[in-house]
């Protein structure tokens, strides 16, 4: 639960070797950047956000090439609307090696002064198993820019957010 609005970079960027992150019922609005997402950026999962007027992509998946790619993430549930208008290329951007990432069941609208003529989804040919499903996508100038070989028919098998990390990877943290 938090709002970012208006900050000259990104509304919430996960830094180096963020795993095992949930980020639910967020608003992050008219900044540079949605939601950044780069270097060993894994587990993560960004559900019911909403994603909104931002100058860039709303969603961008940085680049990270192998063997510090991003993988194994989950966006479900978002709306992703207006971003893009003065720079990005699409309302959601993977220009990386990423792999295995899910999108699944999102509202992405572009709109006039805001992304109408970028894809919903621009997937640079070097990612790989991206999986799109019951995504709805309107007002882009094309739903997916994207490689055949990047996408993925079968969502892969992976278990994403705060919940889904053992008992060690916080054993860092105060109980």
């Amino acid at each position: 639960d938090c709002d970012s609005h208006g900050n000259g970079n990104c509304g919430f960027f996960f830094c180096v070797r963020a795993n095992h992150i949930s980020v639910r019922d967020s608003r992050f609005t008219g900044n540079r950047t949605g939601i950044s997402i780069g270097t060993r950026d894994c587990y993560n999962l960004i559900e019911n956000c909403t994603v909104d007027g931002n100058a860039g992509a709303g969603i961008l998946v940085r680049s990270s090439p192998r063997p510090v790619e991003v993988h194994s993430c989950h966006v479900r549930g978002c709306t992703i609307a207006g971003n893009a208008a003065t720079g990005g290329k699409g309302q959601i951007e993977i220009v990386t090696d990423a792999h295995d990432l899910i999108f699944e069941d999102n509202t992405v609208r572009g709109r006039e002064g805001g992304g109408a003529c970028k894809p919903g989804f621009f997937i640079e040919d070097t990612a790989r198993d991206i999986h799109l499903q019951n995504n709805d996508v309107d007002g882009c100038g094309q739903e997916v820019e994207a490689a055949a070989q990047s996408l993925a028919l079968a969502a892969p098998v992976i278990e994403c957010g705060y919940e889904s990390g053992t008992d060690t990877i916080y054993r860092h943290l105060p109980s």
